[in-house]
């Protein structure tokens, strides 16, 4: 459901900006950036649908984008711009709304601004242009706004070539009321963001971190007044990457709370180069070690039963395997008690139990509803 919502507010995002286009700024001559805007120009000169431009152009930009961010990504750029595309052709026909400059670039430039803002809000992306200083953003740490106005200057300064000084400078003007209300939409796509992510499976979670999104994280330890010991990490990212970053905590099924908060400047560098990602994956390894070392020594393992408690003595979990005729382990007993609930816990107490077993040259069965079913699952 949530993936169906987010297509529709693409489509609407990309058919706003489209309207904006053609309806203010392609008939004032007032060019957009990035690839739409090289759109604009080869349209303008060859007359060749800014549609179909728009397509063309950005195809090798969604290959990059296909082999450096993932389908996901893709797939939602590729759909904006195809919708884009579409309601270009169909806006292109109607006559502008107005033949006044000043009021082209002002009202071009706040609607493109918000349809734009929605796209790249909820994932998508209109011009391949923010793809590219995505990557470089991520390799060489070089901000996105800043690549993605290089571009744009050059674009400018071919359109005063062609079309006239003042052609640019309306150009020039569109593009910083674009992106303003961009910023208003949704934070600016060079906008560095915070996470603060608090949950019970730190490993996972870092790990699909630096591997979707190149990002790594700083490790802390806290402590919830309820929860208890918890395991927090803090990561700087782009808003750009925030829809990746929600992916990656919907794949993670412990519990995992997250906040995101705006970063006004960064001094510093990230560890984002591939010189450093042995480094970096060592790190995680270690982490990872330390974490189930510390997981595993919890629980209490004996012949026929393995068992947690808490520091005030209370059972917390437990699974019971009694020993039949013939070698037979049935596991007939799992409980997890409420505060470990939707961690996987239970899952860890059957697979322990089956490792136990197995170890012991023992055959698993089970009566209990719950390890019946994750036998089934693995196939044991």
């Amino acid at each position: 459901m949530r993936l169906l919502i987010d297509f529709l507010i693409l489509a609407a995002g990309a058919i706003i900006a489209a309207f904006a286009i053609e309806e203010f700024l392609v008939p004032c001559t007032i060019l957009d950036g990035g690839v739409i805007g090289v759109g604009i120009i080869i349209s303008t000169i060859s007359k060749i649908p800014l549609g179909v431009l728009t397509i063309v152009l950005n195809i090798p930009f969604l290959i990059i984008g296909w082999k450096k961010m993932g389908y996901l990504f893709v797939i939602k750029a590729a759909y904006s711009m195809v919708i884009f595309s579409i309601a270009l052709a169909a806006f292109e026909p109607l006559k502008g709304l107005t033949d006044e400059y000043l009021l082209a670039v002002c009202f071009g430039g706040v609607i493109l601004g918000f349809g734009v803002g929605l796209v790249i809000r909820y994932g998508g992306c209109l011009d391949g242009t923010e793809t590219v200083a995505i990557l470089l953003n991520r390799a060489k740490d070089f901000p996105v706004g800043r690549t993605v106005l290089i571009f744009n200057l050059i674009i400018y300064g071919v359109a005063g070539i062609l079309f006239g000084l003042d052609r640019a400078m309306y150009s020039l003007l569109t593009y910083f009321i674009t992106s303003k209300i961009l910023d208003l939409v949704e934070g600016g796509i060079g906008q560095a963001k915070s996470a603060m992510i608090i949950t019970d499976a730190p490993t996972e979670v870092a790990e699909n971190i630096y591997k979707y999104l190149g990002r790594t994280v700083t490790i802390l330890q806290g402590e919830g007044l309820v929860s208890g010991s918890k395991t927090i990490l803090y990561c700087v990212l782009t808003q750009f990457e925030v829809p990746q970053l929600k992916n990656v905590i919907d794949s993670v099924e412990a519990s995992t709370f997250v906040t995101v908060s705006e970063v006004s400047e960064i001094i510093g560098n990230h560890v984002k180069s591939r010189a450093k990602e042995k480094q970096v994956m060592k790190r995680v390894g270690q982490f990872e070690n330390e974490e189930q070392m510390t997981d595993d020594e919890l629980y209490v393992k004996e012949s026929t039963r393995i068992y947690r408690k808490d520091e005030g003595g209370k059972l917390i979990a437990e699974v019971t395997f009694p020993e039949m005729p013939n070698h037979v382990y049935c596991i007939n007993h799992t409980f997890v008690d409420e505060s470990l609930r939707g961690q996987g816990v239970a899952g860890k107490l059957v697979s322990m139990a089956v490792s136990q077993i197995k170890d012991n040259k023992g055959t698993v069965t089970a009566t209990c509803s719950y390890a019946k079913k994750w036998l089934e699952e693995h196939e044991v």
